[in-house]
């Protein structure tokens, strides 16, 4: 990944900071890989490529405190200290890069680069972690700073790789998956947060269909495949009978949950308690699912994501929960309520973003068709023909449709 601190702007330049509805933050794991593509396993060689990686990363970040680095002002200005923080885990003291920041008015610790803390014996992921953030710029800027860490201190030969799913491993393996984690945060209440949930919950499978990084399982796709000629010669596409994400397809443990009903709706007297016993797992596990509201950090959280190796799509991926946030919240401010999408109906969606991608048929919920209004209108139908949506990417057009505004206006201040 390049930097794009270049074009952040800084203090003396006219053009203005886009100031995000809602803080996001943002957890992404990566593989660390040889020139083969293969991951590194616990043992000799992991150890001495992660101590130059982490020693070299921690050199670098704490250079975002001096003067003469290039980093816009304003965020100078909220990093407080940049330490090394040890932690105990498994009986192996883990080492973090700390970043103290001030959020808020307060300034807050974030362990921003180490291994995954859900560490497994198998293998160390590297997991980056944004501070939260106020704007989309400095939410650009942490993640490519983050990655500038690791990549210009690995060893030469080695690799970051940010892919859902090794496409060398010719089997799943539970723990040795990268997903990217958003969360969102910083609503005026808790019914409101509540109804950005239920928005966001009724589109998880259009955002899996765009967001999808791990197609590939033993060097290939595991069914058919079309080639296409174009001007750069052959490119391979993938049929509609390639699974898109094999990270979502097998991990069953720490997303889903896999059980038909699928996720709740929150209503404004849902609590944790209920949310735990309608994903059948017990607290602290029940925010291992697809999407949690009661994160301790008053945020909600969305783990459904695979790691992005493309920074535009994680850009359309941040506006995108950001609009549909802000439509949510808005819609409650007016005295609408968000319809009740049937757990039912996103579950079989989801199965199908996961093994066809955009062109996995999508037929909204028949259930809220009598409720009418804007929402009905794009989730239910092609807006344009008014007609059914037919597969998920005409569903997404209609959404892109149906937010539009908010996503141009995002949000300049």
């Amino acid at each position: 990944m390049s930097s794009s601190s270049n074009n952040i702007p800084t203090a003396g330049k006219t053009r203005a900071l886009r100031k995000l509805a809602f803080t996001h933050g943002i957890e992404a794991e990566n593989f660390i890989t040889n020139r083969r593509g293969d991951i590194l396993e616990d043992g000799k060689e992991l150890v001495a490529v992660w101590d130059q990686m982490f020693n070299g990363a921690l050199n670098y970040l704490k250079s975002l405190t001096s003067s003469s680095t290039n980093v816009p002002e304003y965020i100078r200005r909220k990093i407080k200290r940049v330490t090394r923080k040890d932690v105990e885990r498994h009986g192996k003291i883990i080492r973090y890069v700390q970043i103290q920041y001030l959020f808020n008015g307060k300034s807050i610790d974030i362990n921003v680069f180490g291994p995954d803390p859900n560490i497994s014996q198998i293998t160390w992921l590297l997991e980056l972690v944004t501070p939260p953030c106020e704007y989309l710029e400095e939410l650009e800027w942490w993640i490519d700073t983050l990655y500038l860490a690791a990549s210009n201190s690995i060893t030469k030969g080695y690799n970051i790789q940010p892919l859902g799913f090794n496409p060398y491993q010719t089997e799943y393996r539970a723990g040795v998956t990268c997903g990217e984690h958003h969360h969102i945060g910083g609503f005026k209440s808790t019914n409101e947060k509540k109804a950005a949930y239920n928005m966001i919950r009724a589109y998880i499978p259009h955002l899996i269909a765009l967001s999808n990084t791990s197609p590939f399982i033993d060097g290939k796709p595991d069914g058919r495949t079309l080639l296409k000629k174009g001007e750069d010669g052959r490119t391979l596409i993938l049929a509609p009978d390639c699974v898109r994400s094999h990270r979502l397809k097998e991990n069953s443990g720490q997303l889903g949950p896999n059980i038909p009903e699928y996720l709740p709706y929150v209503g404004p007297s849902f609590n944790r308690q209920q949310f735990s016993r309608y994903v059948r797992k017990e607290v602290p596990d029940d925010r291992y699912v697809d999407a949690f509201p009661f994160t301790a950090y008053d945020t909600i959280e969305f783990r459904f994501f695979d790691v992005q190796y493309d920074q535009n799509i994680r850009m359309a991926i941040i506006i995108l929960l950001q609009a549909l946030a802000l439509k949510a919240t808005n819609m409650t401010r007016s005295g609408q309520i968000i319809p009740e999408v049937k757990g039912n109906t996103i579950y079989e969606h989801r199965k199908r973003a996961v093994n066809f991608g955009m062109f996995a048929k999508f037929q909204g919920d028949p259930s809220i068709e009598s409720i009418g209004g804007d929402f009905v209108k794009h989730y239910n139908h092609n807006p344009e023909t008014g007609g059914p949506p037919g597969k998920i990417f005409e569903s997404l057009r209609a959404l892109l449709i149906c937010i539009s505004a908010i996503c141009s206006g995002l949000c300049y201040v």
